[in-house]
């Protein structure tokens, strides 16, 4: 490059010397130019940030969502659990009076037979001891019959 500066090539010392483009229009239209596409530049960074930003909260909403869902599947699933444990012990509970109440009414029938069975053989006894009495009486009593 030369010495002389043409005022429709930029600077070559940019940013450094502004004096060469000062009062040509070409320089202030550069520099506008330059000053646009930074401003535009900032804006798409910043745009960027803010995009990012947005991606990553989606993300964690997305995620919230899921252990949010999965937290209402397992409590339903836990509430299903608890309604079968309640259910079996009610059942259990039921199932248990009504076997102590059919046992209590098999002792009090088995009681029923016993003492009746009770009976039954002091009375067989009775009647034997009776028989055996009956037949002793008739062995002291002459039997006239028998002698003819």
């Amino acid at each position: 490059m030369g010495s002389r500066i043409s005022i429709n090539t930029p600077c070559p010392c940019f940013p450094r010397e502004r004096s060469h483009r000062k009062n040509s229009s070409y320089g202030a239209k550069f520099e506008q130019q330059q000053r646009l596409q930074r401003i535009i530049q900032e804006s798409n960074d910043r745009n960027n940030v803010i995009v990012r930003q947005i991606v990553q909260q989606n993300q964690e909403f997305r995620q919230e969502k899921e252990n949010n869902l999965k937290a209402v599947e397992q409590s339903k699933e836990d509430e299903h659990q608890r309604n079968i444990d309640r259910i079996l012990k009610e059942s259990k509970e039921k199932n248990k009076a009504a076997l102590l109440q059919v046992s209590q009414q098999i002792q009090e029938e088995n009681s029923i037979r016993r003492r009746k069975n009770i009976e039954k053989k002091a009375e067989i006894e009775k009647l034997k001891i009776q028989s055996k009495l009956d037949h002793e009486k008739k062995d002291r009593e002459p039997n006239y019959t028998r002698n003819i």
